[in-house]
């Protein structure tokens, strides 16, 4: 397998919006139901033309929300914002998802806070930037409630202030697999090195397209000594693996008595054939 250079990207630190000085940067008032609180939050990204807008959810303790893939069951949170005559949708930026079973049943959401971003340009007249947005989720424990909110906020203009945030954060790495297989049964690889001393624990690969596997199906893991591996079933059994298939691998590692999940944003290609 050809090994991939893994690259660490740099974006919004949105998920450490727990751990920002109050007042830094604006927050819309809260929409609460019996289950969720929501704002629209902003934060400077990467670039000066640009701003950060995230949906922030705090579920009450039992509820949960969905990924972007909601798996086998569920729908996705959606975002659309209002910059003046401009229109954006989103999310864009996804936080990293849980692996939420019921009854046999898999879906991928989140439990807790979790922040959805949408990165989006500005004028450069050098004003203050009204934000208008609308948003859809669902609230989910043994039932599922639909729940929607109207938000709006005044993000600054010019630089961040200097209590604002760290605008960056480490995101998973990016790296190229393998794809093969045949009918009713796909395997993805990724070339994967345990360090000394460690052992993997279990992995778990989360794809972006929601039609593609058998979310409930188990993902059978092999390793050897530089490829990681996990077996997939198609959703559909006649289906020959694609050209590629892009998601989010989690692999847990047990060192030093404690475990660590690494995040990979994997992008799996087809095999060429044998000549």
């Amino acid at each position: 397998m050809r090994r991939s250079r893994v690259i660490l990207l740099m974006l919004p630190a949105l998920l450490g919006l727990a751990a920002a000085p109050a007042g830094a940067w604006p927050e819309s008032p809260d929409v609460t139901t019996e289950r969720t609180t929501a704002t629209l939050v902003a934060l400077p990204a990467d670039g000066t033309d640009s701003i950060a807008v995230g949906l922030r959810l705090r579920l009450k303790p039992g509820w949960h929300t969905y990924w972007r893939n909601p798996g086998d069951a569920g729908e996705a949170v959606a975002v659309r914002l209002a910059i003046g005559e401009r229109s954006s949708t989103g999310p864009t930026i996804w936080p990293l998802p849980e692996m939420i079973e019921a009854s046999g049943v898999v879906s991928y959401g989140h439990h807790g806070e979790a922040v959805f971003t949408t990165v989006v340009s500005v004028p450069r007249d050098g004003a203050p930037t009204r934000i208008e947005a609308e948003a859809t989720w669902l609230a989910c424990a043994e039932v599922c409630v639909p729940e929607s909110g109207k938000f709006s906020l005044v993000a600054p203009a010019g630089a961040a202030p200097p209590a604002a945030p760290s605008t960056t954060a480490a995101t998973p790495a990016r790296g190229d697999g393998v794809l093969a297989g045949a009918p009713g049964a796909w395997r993805v690889s990724a070339p994967w090195r345990t360090p000394a001393g460690a052992r993997i624990e279990s992995a778990y690969f989360f794809p972006y397209d929601g039609a593609s596997i058998d979310h409930s199906a188990p993902q059978k893991m092999t390793v050897d000594s530089d490829t990681l591996a996990l077996a997939l079933k198609p959703l559909d059994p006649r289906r020959t693996p694609p050209r590629a298939i892009e998601g989010l691998l989690r692999v847990d590692v047990r060192a030093g008595g404690g475990l660590a999940a690494t995040w990979i944003e994997l992008t799996a290609r087809a095999a060429p054939p044998a000549e």
